[in-house]
């Protein structure tokens, strides 16, 4: 099951991502895939330009998804956005200090 939520996910990544390039929005390079405390994996959408600030993709109960951004100011998703985009099957895209959450393959 994990590994239909992924590679659908990762497809539908695939397919938005050329689409994305060509538009007047932030591109968007990178796919992470972080799993959560309560079990559940999910995809976030983040511009090529940010560097994640942990290591590890495993998140404890109620830690955001921390990155810096081309300008040096620090970005979280927060948990709830997190868990959200989990439970809908979505990937969380996030762009200048906001967060969307689109709905993947399901």
């Amino acid at each position: 099951m994990k590994n239909r939520l992924l590679f659908s996910l990762l497809g539908a990544a695939l397919i938005a991502l050329p689409a994305l390039s060509h538009a007047d929005e932030i591109r968007f390079d990178f796919l992470r895939v972080y799993n959560l405390a309560n079990g559940k994996a999910v995809a976030v959408a983040i511009p090529v330009e940010w560097r994640e600030l942990s290591t590890t993709r495993i998140l404890k109960a109620r830690a955001a998804a921390r990155f810096i951004d081309e300008s040096g100011h620090q970005v979280e998703i927060s948990a709830a956005d997190l868990e959200r985009a989990a439970a809908a099957k979505s990937i969380a895209w996030a762009a200048e200090g906001h967060v969307k959450i689109k709905v993947a393959a399901r």
